[in-house]
């Protein structure tokens, strides 16, 4: 139990590499260790100054037993582990609430200028982007921006120089049309946040909900985006109003081509995410998986 890491150089082929994150190192909130501590949505970035890759997850629980009900999800926290390679094995630092609020389902996300920020639900009420010390262990408390909106399933990324920031709407376990909003400067007010698309445009993406978006460099010199998205259930078309599903046993990932167009003269913005039964990612840039040996 707890956190696996997978590595590839082609984004085709994968390896495994072990037990990133062990569950039985975890703490809550009081630093009491326990058995069964709800992981989900673990993110990893690397910090250049500190030269450590740090890592945060949803951290809820601990669960009663081998599933986790609504009423497992107790904690409303986040936890920050760190490691000198990125598959660990990763040192767990703490438990915490960011800036004090509940922290649901989260992502994290590193800007050009290398000031990160951890992106949270908080409680179904609202998504806060807040800003992280500079050794990317902790919160300071500053909230940069909000988005007004019951959001989870979260994804944050930068592409043009524009801010975007995938969501799912709130509907337990069962999918539904995922969101994608922009916005032009991450600081400021949180009216400037614009909805864009829903990307799959499907009524339930594609039985999927927004997991991550991964931009980069190809060996061709284009610029590449993947979504990637948890397919909770499966097979495709399962659905479950239950706390827990047997489903999530079989829980897996969608992969797809997301195709982003800026318009710099008019500062139109186009996104799409193109569905594929099969297909095969543009290798990336040697110097884009350098950055992470």
């Amino acid at each position: 139990h707890g956190v696996s890491c997978y590595s590839s150089v082609d984004l085709i082929h994968w390896r495994y590499d072990g037990l990133a994150l062990s569950g039985s190192v975890v703490r809550g909130l009081d630093g009491a260790a326990a058995d069964g501590w709800i992981i989900e949505r673990p993110k990893v970035i690397f910090n250049k100054k500190t030269k450590l890759f740090v890592m945060w997850f949803h951290l809820d629980g601990p669960s009663s037993g081998p599933r986790s009900d609504w009423s497992s999800y107790s904690s409303h926290a986040a936890g920050v582990a760190v490691s000198n390679v990125a598959c660990g094995p990763y040192t767990f630092l703490h438990a915490l609430r960011p800036a004090g609020l509940p922290s649901l389902d989260a992502t994290l996300f590193l800007d050009d200028d290398d000031a990160a920020y951890h992106v949270q639900d908080v409680d179904h009420k609202n998504v806060a982007v807040l800003e992280l010390t500079p050794d990317f262990t902790n919160a300071t408390g500053r909230v940069v921006t909000t988005l007004r909106a019951r959001r989870e399933g979260l994804a944050m990324f930068k592409w043009k120089g524009r801010y975007f920031l995938a969501t799912s709407r709130v509907s337990g376990w069962n999918p539904n049309p995922s969101d994608l909003y922009m916005r032009t400067q991450l600081w400021g007010s949180s009216d400037a946040w614009r909805h864009l698309t829903s990307p799959l445009h499907h009524k339930t993406s594609r039985y999927s909900q927004p997991a991550y978006v991964l931009t980069y460099r190809t060996q061709n010199g284009n610029d590449a985006a993947i979504w990637i998205a948890d397919r909770w259930c499966t097979p495709v078309g399962t659905m479950c109003d239950l706390e827990w599903c047997p489903c999530l046993r079989n829980a897996t990932y969608v992969w797809l081509p997301l195709h982003l167009t800026v318009d710099e003269e008019s500062g139109s913005v186009s996104a799409r995410v193109q569905w594929h039964e099969r297909w095969r990612p543009e290798q990336p840039s040697r110097a884009y998986y350098s950055q992470a040996e």
